[in-house]
């Protein structure tokens, strides 16, 4: 009997939910292009909760940890959490990155033009001299 509760519970539930999960992407794509429109008018810090909001929902998303980054970057005050997103973003790099496609999971080259400024302004001059040498090489 109790086996049989849990059939009917696990499969009512796997049958509500899949009504929600479209309306997630919408919602998640509404956030993306959101944010993408207030980074193109640098508005970082508008920018910035959609982010966070997407990467938490995308865990693996290298581009949203990319966007992050630089909105950190441009922040006053915040300039040093740049640097871990970044660092993270530059991990998984895209060199036909799509910018403004919400099917973007991966960074481009400029994480690490990003990743060097975050190191030069706190101060970790000699990472920033290695990171700003491998965004040259990438872009020859």
């Amino acid at each position: 009997m109790m086996k049989r509760f849990l059939f009917f519970s696990l499969l009512l539930a796997a049958l509500t939910n899949t009504d929600l999960f479209p309306q997630a992407i919408a919602i998640n794509k509404e956030d993306f292009y959101y944010a993408e429109s207030r980074l193109l008018f640098e508005d970082y810090k508008e920018a910035l909760p959609p982010y966070q909001r997407l990467l938490k929902a995308y865990p693996n998303n290298s581009n949203f940890k990319y966007r992050i980054g630089q909105c950190y970057i441009n922040t006053p005050g915040e300039k040093e959490k740049a640097i871990s997103y970044l660092e993270e973003a530059v991990k998984n790099i895209n060199p036909k990155y799509k910018e403004g496609k919400f099917k973007e999971t991966r960074a481009p080259y400029d994480a690490y033009y990003y990743l060097a400024n975050a190191y030069r302004i706190n101060n970790q001059l000699n990472k920033a001299i290695e990171t700003y040498g491998d965004f040259y090489k990438l872009n020859l």
